[in-house]
């Protein structure tokens, strides 16, 4: 697989997992992905509980 498809895969996983942490009531997530030419292979958890909010650089302001 190339680094393209890789992102790509990361996108369409991240979408259909969203419809699995509902039904079951899960977190999901998927750890770094490795891969080569034949495929890929990552480390995925699924933990019972609602979703933890995860938050990024953009927000927060400087001095908060």
């Amino acid at each position: 697989m190339k680094k393209q498809e890789v992102k790509s895969f990361r996108g369409d996983f991240q979408k259909a997992v969203a419809q699995l942490e509902a039904q079951y009531g899960v977190r999901i997530s998927l750890g770094t992905i490795r891969f080569d030419d034949s495929g890929l292979r990552a480390k995925m958890e699924a933990i019972k509980g609602d979703a933890v909010e995860v938050f990024d650089k953009d927000d927060f302001v400087v001095g908060e």
